[in-house]
């Protein structure tokens, strides 16, 4: 046999033996998916994995979204929800806003009048209340106590994206809007359980006189 044809034969070898070890290790990735997702390695990974704050911040109070309604039913308080994507860079800079801006200390403050809700990744809503213009992202939404939709956005500076509040100072201005709203809200809920008290009131004391 020739030097020459000996050389082919060694590489054509190594050749298959690299595409071969590739081709099982792609198999066992797939059956590795098919039985179960995939989990943190180590640690860090892990705290990371159960983290609910999504990497917004642990020193705020985070409710999962599928408990946001009943808390703020409870505890009646409106929802601040946000809506990103671990694999998102204007998320990344908005996380990286939450634990850097020079106003976090108003943010804290304002969230303790929230119930603080954030969805990452699979955990995103499919309702089309939470996309009013599209699924970008992050997206941010303050609602009531019910999970409806304040008229609270972002149009001046992003018509084209009106729920995108990029860093902490929008997100701060969208709060405090929100939480004016609900106050109004709250005002004039107790303004009309007054009027119904006195109402009763009245027609119960016209009926005593009859009596």
């Amino acid at each position: 046999m020739l030097r020459g044809e000996r050389l082919l034969i060694n590489h054509t070898k190594s050749t298959l033996l690299f595409c071969r070890r590739q081709q099982t290790a792609i198999n066992t990735t797939e059956k590795t998916n098919k039985i179960e997702p995939e989990r943190p390695n180590n640690e860090a990974e892990t705290d990371e994995f159960k983290d609910p704050s999504g990497g917004f911040g642990m020193d705020i109070d985070w409710v999962p979204w599928p408990q946001a309604v009943s808390v703020a039913l409870d505890l009646n308080r409106p929802i601040f929800l946000l809506v990103h994507k671990s694999w998102c860079g204007a998320c990344q800079a908005l996380k990286k806003s939450f634990s850097t801006s020079s106003k976090r200390k108003e943010l804290l403050e304002l969230s303790n009048k929230f119930v603080m809700s954030n969805t990452n990744d699979e955990d995103e809503t499919e309702d089309e209340e939470y996309a009013p213009d599209g699924r970008y992202i992050p997206r941010l939404f303050i609602l009531d106590k019910y999970g409806k939709r304040y008229p609270v956005d972002n149009k001046k500076n992003f018509p084209s994206n009106i729920a995108y509040f990029p860093q902490v100072p929008d997100v701060i201005r969208a709060m405090k809007m929100g939480l004016e709203l609900f106050e109004k809200e709250q005002s004039g809920e107790k303004t009309e359980e007054g009027e119904s008290d006195q109402k009763k009131e009245k027609e119960g004391g016209k009926g005593g006189g009859k009596e």
